[in-house]
């Protein structure tokens, strides 16, 4: 039943508002995980702009 209505509602042939059944946990879940990449992106951004500016003072011999 509950398959059903998600065919109809992705169809657009549901006659009563598009909601999404999406449980709490899942939506936690899905934020953390995409807060773990963010921090982890400017992370590796933050280093190699640190690793360049140390490039730029001490050149290679």
């Amino acid at each position: 039943m509950k398959n059903m209505r998600v065919i109809e509602c992705i169809l657009g042939l549901s006659k009563a508002k598009r909601e999404i059944d999406m449980p709490t946990d899942t939506i936690i879940v899905t934020a953390f995980v995409a807060g773990v990449i963010a921090i982890f992106s400017l992370a590796l951004a933050y280093g190699e702009r640190q690793t360049e500016s140390r490039r730029r003072e001490h050149p290679p011999a």
